[in-house]
């Protein structure tokens, strides 16, 4: 019975550090897929041109800014998915990026507009604000029209993402997003009420 019990206290430890050593590892490199071919008409076949199509969305989403030209690609194509959730209205995904402990301790104790409000900063809960920090916006997924990325710097494994979300109303409410970027896959850190 001893035994079993150190060789638990022993393991436990280890299993703590390969936790946290295993979320700050870099992401995985992306598969990068054969690039498409062309063939036309009496022609042999030859390399697509090098056209990128951006998405409607991602036009005045701020990540083609300066701003953002040296982000990593990986963190950047997080920002990107989240633009093309406020962009179709996808609440489920949008609700759904907070970091686990974050989401199991704060979510059934919130109602939807108030855990939105607490996960990605907005309002008060912004730096950029200067409204109440006391008083709790109440923003529905569904009333976010478009976002706006700012900002961004870099806090040790966290990258602090600014901006503004403009809703249905015409009211914009500025937000700072903290996401775990090295996270697989990243993962929003909200404020603690």
């Amino acid at each position: 019975m001893k035994r079993k019990a150190l060789a638990a206290i022993l393991a436990c430890p280890f299993v703590i550090f390969l936790a946290v050593a295993c979320a700050l590892l870099p992401p995985a490199a992306p598969q990068i897929p054969e690039e498409p071919t062309t063939t036309e008409p009496g022609k042999s076949p030859g390399k697509a041109p090098d056209v990128k199509v951006i998405p409607e969305h991602t036009a005045d989403n701020g990540l083609a800014s300066a701003a953002f030209s040296t982000m990593d690609p990986y963190a950047l194509d997080y920002l990107e998915r989240i633009a093309e959730a406020v962009h179709t209205g996808d609440s489920r995904f949008l609700l759904s990026q907070g970091e686990s402990w974050y989401e199991k301790r704060l979510k059934p104790n919130l109602d939807e507009s108030s855990y939105l409000a607490y996960l990605y900063r907005i309002g008060p809960f912004s730096k950029e604000s200067p409204a109440d920090p006391d008083s709790i916006p109440h923003v529905s997924p569904s009333d976010i029209r478009s976002v706006r990325f700012t900002s961004w710097n870099t806090l040790g494994p966290i990258l602090e993402i600014r901006g503004t979300f403009r809703f249905v109303d015409g009211k914009a409410l500025p937000f700072t997003m903290n996401v775990l970027w090295k996270l697989d896959p990243p993962r929003i850190l909200g404020l603690e009420p």
